[in-house]
């Protein structure tokens, strides 16, 4: 007796495996009364299905829409689970039936699901142990969410008014500081000269150069006021003495601290306003959720009735299947036959 190489047969194994099919239908039919009786034994949670259409716009000056698209409509997931709406949520099942008297947030949000890969339909999944209540939940998941989510749109409409408010507010207050300080840079001008004035007593007139400087000075000081530039006007005669213009001098500083006074009173004035839209802006951000203006939410199919996540046809088709499987991975790795001749 000589022996061949050992070697597998696919058209002899199958024909075998053929000849032995009461075993398979067996297996079979065993896997499929497991399955079943597991589906009875656990018995199958209850969904219930809410669509809505989530639509986005951007400006078409926006270099990466995606970026911006991705990042609101993951805020919006996160308004659909967050403790706020879930509170709100449970305090109506609980004005509905007491069942929900015992349930917490954290349960509800473990049995709450948004499915959604961009833009379009949305489905917000509600899960349950029983048909009816998880009918009741997804229901009233699904309006809160839509109020909250069309609520927090609106709030960002305000986003944009505070935001040019502030813009505007902050453009005021920088050209107030501004001419704060220019006022006294030009005050500090003046008092050096009153001060030289004083000092030289001098009863020569100012050099031409001088006296425009002077002029220069005022004429700065007073800006286009119709009433303040009469002060400039009563600049004393060219060839009067150096001394004579102490008085208008000292007018002119008068002038100068009114005007800082003033402007000082409205940078604070400003600056507590800003402060205020500043606030406003935070809170608004808040009652927003992060979300824009560009976002739209509407419904697209109401709630349907709970159907059960598995049914026992299913499971035993599962159980059938893994055991025609398992059986089939029990025959290929049998030892192959030896053939001799």
């Amino acid at each position: 007796m000589q022996l061949m190489n050992e070697g597998w047969n696919p058209r002899a194994e199958i024909l075998e495996l053929s000849h032995r099919w009461q075993v398979v239908f067996t297996l079979f039919l065993a896997g499929s009364l497991a399955g079943w009786g597991i589906g009875l034994i656990l018995p199958s949670p209850y969904r219930a299905e809410t669509s809505f259409y989530v639509g986005f716009s951007t400006e078409p000056v926006t270099r990466n829409p995606d970026d911006y698209k991705n990042w609101y409509l993951s805020q919006l997931e996160i308004l659909a689970i967050s403790d706020e709406l879930l509170d709100e949520t449970l305090n109506r099942l609980r004005d509905q039936d007491a069942y929900w008297s015992a349930v917490n947030v954290d349960q509800l949000r473990d049995s709450l699901g948004a499915y959604w890969r961009n833009a379009g339909r949305w489905r917000l999944v509600a899960e349950w142990a029983d048909g009816a209540h998880a009918f009741q939940l997804g229901r009233a998941w699904s309006a809160v969410f839509l109020e909250q989510a069309n609520q927090s749109i609106s709030q960002a409409y305000s986003l944009i008014e505070f935001e040019a408010q502030i813009k505007a507010a902050s453009a005021i207050l920088v050209n107030t500081n501004m001419r704060r300080l220019q006022l006294e840079q030009i005050k500090a001008g003046l008092q050096a000269w009153q001060g030289e004035l004083t000092a030289a007593g001098s009863a020569a007139s100012l050099e031409p150069l001088e006296r425009w400087r002077l002029q220069s000075l005022a004429a700065s000081l007073v800006g286009f006021n119709p009433i303040e530039l009469a002060l400039v006007d009563q600049v004393p005669p060219a060839d009067s003495p150096a001394q004579e213009y102490a008085p208008w001098l000292g007018k002119l500083l008068i002038m100068a601290d009114s005007q800082i006074a003033t402007l000082q009173e409205q940078s604070d004035e400003l600056g507590l306003q800003l402060a205020q839209l500043q606030a406003s802006l935070q809170s608004n951000v808040q009652a927003s959720n992060g979300l824009t203006v560009n976002l739209v939410v509407k419904p697209l199919e109401d709630t349907l009735p709970a159907q059960p996540v598995r049914r026992s046809s299913q499971m035993a088709l599962v159980g059938g299947s893994l055991a025609m499987l398992g059986y089939a991975f029990f025959w290929m790795a049998r030892p192959p036959k030896r053939a001799a001749s």
